[in-house]
């Protein structure tokens, strides 16, 4: 494969690059290996090999991404389709004006963010997968960038290239850049919060103030943002006021900032947790949901709190330790930041501690505490949250980059760089197996979950002119109309007024039937479906194949 062999390629000519020095006076035959992650190199070659790691970075990333993953999860779609309804009528497809919660699966919502960064490229777009799945790549390079220059502030610029190499070649972070799960945003979110907060405290207090922007705009990327954002910034200001880094009145306005852009979503969970009905303002409603599912999920809200403690805690290991988790989230045999990599984050985190207001340097001290803050409120969403996958510890994965580019730094270091070129070359090689496994046979495996085939499916039923469609439930279980739906809506580009019965549609002149006679999503095994329908087209599981006889059917 050509990515394969050219990340391997690049590896290797940028640690050769950045590894050989010359002999010195002394007439010494060989250089002593080193890496600029702990010498002292020339700015050229620095901004040559930082330049390289963005280039990877980039290419990894934005190759073949609107096809691997294959399809479109069903997430991502319902952002969409909510993204394209606020764009084209100021509701979501539903039919709620402005909400800053979504309805989504009914009892199960959604996160607001999302779908409000896909606006514009749907405006311009249109609906489908490239204008889906843009923001979250862009916000992905952008984060890359945000980490190198926040590492380079408080870590210095040679662990700031240790960091923006493992980031540029973290599995997590290529995976969760390449599609468009609305939770992923938080970290990369929470990222530019904790940037700013830095850059205020080290330089213009003005930035501050857009930290706490930043912080009330985590709100609304996911859920768990609730109850770690609020809890993270009251240790730090409480901290930050001991240390008389801030005074009263700046907390005072950074508290303000923050709880003003944050309010509608303050609103909306006190609206749901009182019962009280939705606050419909005209240009923004707080909705009320009679069905909630997401509550349930958190250890506050559960029965035994011991037990599912003791649960949370394990789960939170195994993802600390990289343990097999959903195939959208990890590959196994490569893990979220490579299997291998656990003692480098031991190691980061150690010298994370002994460097904290090194030299005397408060700011720079500050912004270790950060990084550790922002590490501790990531430990403690996983052991609030029950049954925690990869997706929902999100917020954890920065500072371990943080933490094991230090630990990098530190391993290149030790010997006095012998062991540099080694280290490297183990990276190079795992990271090019891991291109390997995530362009090769990983797009078979994870096609399932993400309905590989369907889109096809329901472009060729609406070209084919024919008056109904009667579409398969089966798509992620049998019975789950909900999915195959909104992956309908979305592939098929439904107007959200025509969904919604408040709108008729034309085709060549003939009126079409409204929507819900138009689609019928049926279980075909249950006889759902009018088989002896002449002017329908079926959407069928390739499970359900044998029910269509191509005696009987023209099967395409």
């Amino acid at each position: 494969m050509v990515l394969f062999n050219a990340a391997a390629f690049c590896l290797t000519v940028l640690f050769a690059y950045g590894a050989v020095k010359p002999a010195s006076k002394t007439g010494r035959a060989l250089s002593r290996l080193s890496l600029p992650f702990s010498t002292d190199d020339s700015r050229l070659r620095y901004n040559i090999l930082l330049a390289a790691l963005f280039l990877i970075a980039l290419l990894v990333r934005v190759y073949g991404f609107t096809r691997i993953p294959p399809g479109l999860n069903q997430d991502e779609a319902m952002a969409a389709v909510d993204a394209n309804a606020l764009a084209l009528y100021g509701t979501d497809h539903h039919g709620m004006p402005f909400p800053v919660y979504l309805t989504a699966w009914g009892s199960s919502q959604m996160n607001l963010l999302e779908s409000l960064l896909m606006i514009p490229f749907i405006k311009v777009m249109g609906l489908s997968v490239l204008s889906a799945r843009l923001p979250m790549l862009l916000v992905s390079l952008v984060s890359v960038f945000v980490l190198w220059d926040f590492s380079a502030r408080v870590f210095g610029r040679r662990a700031a290239l240790a960091v923006t190499f493992f980031a540029a070649i973290n599995p997590w972070h290529i995976m969760i850049s390449r599609w468009a799960l609305e939770s992923n945003l938080f970290p990369a979110f929470l990222l530019f919060s904790i940037y700013f907060l830095y850059r205020g405290l080290e330089e213009k207090r003005a930035f501050l103030y857009l930290s706490m922007a930043f912080f009330g705009l985590c709100m609304y990327a996911y859920g768990i943002a609730y109850f770690t954002v609020p809890v993270l910034l009251l240790a730090l200001v409480v901290k930050l006021l001991l240390d008389r880094t801030i005074r009263i009145k700046e907390a005072a306005l950074c508290a303000l900032v923050y709880f003003v852009v944050a309010l509608p979503i303050f609103l909306m969970m006190a609206v749901n947790y009182f019962k009280l009905p939705s606050i419909e303002l005209g240009f923004m409603t707080i909705p009320y949901f009679p069905a909630q599912g997401r509550f349930a999920d958190m250890i506050f809200f559960g029965g035994d709190i011991i037990e599912q403690g003791r649960e949370n805690l394990l789960a939170l290991i195994k993802n600390l330790t990289q343990m097999p988790d959903a195939p959208w989230n990890l590959i196994p045999e490569h893990g979220t930041y490579y299997v291998f990599s656990f003692p480098l984050l031991i190691l980061g985190i150690r010298d994370a501690a002994r460097n904290s207001g090194a030299n005397g340097n408060l700011y720079r001290g500050a912004g270790v505490l950060l990084v550790c803050f922002w590490f501790a409120a990531a430990l403690y969403a996983g052991l609030s949250v029950n049954r925690i996958g990869t997706n929902q510890i999100n917020i954890l994965f920065f500072p371990l980059l943080i933490f094991c580019g230090l630990g990098l730094q530190s391993v290149c270091r030790w010997q006095e760089g012998r062991v540099a070129l080694p280290a490297a070359a183990l990276y190079a090689v795992a990271f090019a197996l891991f291109l390997g496994s995530y362009f090769g046979g990983y797009r078979n495996y994870i096609a399932p979950s993400f309905y590989q085939g369907f889109s096809q499916s329901i472009e060729f039923a609406e070209r084919s002119g024919r008056e109904r469609l009667y579409i398969t439930n089966y798509t992620q279980a049998r019975g789950m109309r909900q999915v195959s739906e909104i992956l309908t809506l979305f592939h098929a580009k439904i107007d959200p007024l025509y969904f919604q019965n408040k709108k008729n549609l034309t085709r060549g002149g003939a009126a079409l039937l409204p929507y819900g006679e138009r689609y019928v999503y049926v279980n075909f095994d249950d006889s759902g479906a009018d088989f002896s329908d002449a002017n329908a087209v079926y959407v069928f599981n390739r499970d359900e194949a044998e029910l269509f006889s191509e005696a009987d059917f023209t099967v395409a």
